[in-house]
């Protein structure tokens, strides 16, 4: 994929944290993959990226002549591009709002990414070193992102977009992962915001399932 960023376009949702749109294109060269437009936001200074892929940002085509005359005559329209930011804005406004105590992202961030690790990990000596350097970095990015934002669901989601831009070793190709975890990351904001808004919201429940992934990964050091 290649990412083109609308550097005249930057916006703050507040004073001097500057967010960015950008469009990725991605591609085959064998046919494994439709040609794909998805609009996504990146923080400026430290470009963390997500994307949200199901919020009628994304365009798909399969490789065919009548695809390529389909691009030529649809797009985002600016007007479009200006509702998604509008939306995001008040989304981060809503995740700054919601108290996150740091001791919860890893749980948190092992929910948004899937992560899934039980007791015979130690089986895999190659693994556990993987999950040993994750949670190193982890921790270091962590108290970071929560010592220049507070406890909140903003320094969360800056923790979860940096994992998502510059994956670490928990992945054997990194790189590889990057598009699906930026994505993933979006996803969790949509699914996140609705149910944050609702008064029988408990997020302690809501974390339950992956707090023993999260112990494992901690016993590890």
């Amino acid at each position: 994929h290649i990412d083109y960023w609308h550097e005249n376009d930057t916006f703050e949702p507040w004073q001097e944290d500057k967010w960015v749109p950008f469009l990725r294109v991605t591609n085959s060269y064998n046919r494994t993959r439709l040609l794909r437009f998805d609009v996504g936001f990146c923080r400026w200074v430290c470009t963390n990226g997500l994307i949200f892929g199901h919020r009628g940002a994304t365009i798909k085509y399969p490789h065919s002549k009548n695809a390529v005359r389909e691009i030529e005559a649809v797009g985002i329209k600016a007007g479009d591009l200006q509702k998604l930011k509008l939306e995001f804005i008040e989304r981060l406004n809503n995740l700054k709002r919601f108290h996150v105590s740091r001791k919860e992202m890893l749980p948190l961030a092992c929910k948004v990414f899937d992560i899934d690790v039980n007791d015979k990990v130690h089986e895999h000596p190659q693994r556990v070193e993987q999950l040993k350097d994750f949670h190193s970095g982890f921790q270091e990015m962590t108290a970071r992102y929560f010592e220049e934002m507070g406890e909140n669901a903003y320094a969360a989601l800056n923790v979860i977009t940096d994992i998502a831009s510059r994956p670490i070793s928990i992945y054997i190709l990194p790189v590889a992962v990057m598009d699906s975890m930026q994505k993933k990351a979006g996803s969790w904001i949509d699914e996140f915001i609705p149910a944050i808004k609702d008064d029988k919201f408990q997020f302690d429940e809501y974390l339950r399932m992956y707090r023993p992934v999260a112990a494992i990964i901690q016993n590890l050091n």
